[in-house]
């Protein structure tokens, strides 16, 4: 569900993105950048990654930072982040705040895979506290 829900979200978000940078085909690389949200790891940093080194290599140098920073910030991480912590609020009892803890300290400490496994410790060690609180 959150998978989905973000790919939704990622097209949504991508389509203004795409069109004020000046894409012809915005409605279909909002497409492909959903469609690739549904790979857990690399999702549309891929696409964002591949335009930007596609216009470095045409010379468009500071347009390549442009679409890089744009695109990763905006298109790739926005829609997943804000995903996330609201189905994590409304879905499960962590609070958003620790879930953020462990998002970021995951994604520090263990690099793409900590995304998942940041977030699934602090869970784990949440559950362990409530068991060990009830002896």
């Amino acid at each position: 569900v959150i998978q989905f829900t973000s790919a939704i979200l990622t097209f949504i978000v991508g389509l203004p993105v795409f069109y004020m940078l000046g894409y012809e085909p915005f409605i279909a690389l909002s497409l492909v950048a959903a469609v690739l949200q549904l790979i857990p790891v690399a999702g549309p940093a891929l696409l964002i990654l591949g335009l930007a080194g596609v216009e470095a290599i045409a010379g468009n140098i500071v347009f390549a930072a442009t679409v890089l920073i744009s695109g990763l910030l905006i298109v790739a991480f926005t829609p997943d982040i804000v995903v996330r912590f609201t189905m994590a609020d409304r879905t499960t009892t962590i609070n958003p705040g620790l879930y953020f803890l462990g998002f970021v300290g995951g994604l520090l400490g263990l690099g793409a895979i900590g995304i998942i496994v940041g977030p699934l410790t602090v869970a784990l060690m949440m559950e362990t506290l409530d068991i060990f609180s009830d002896l």
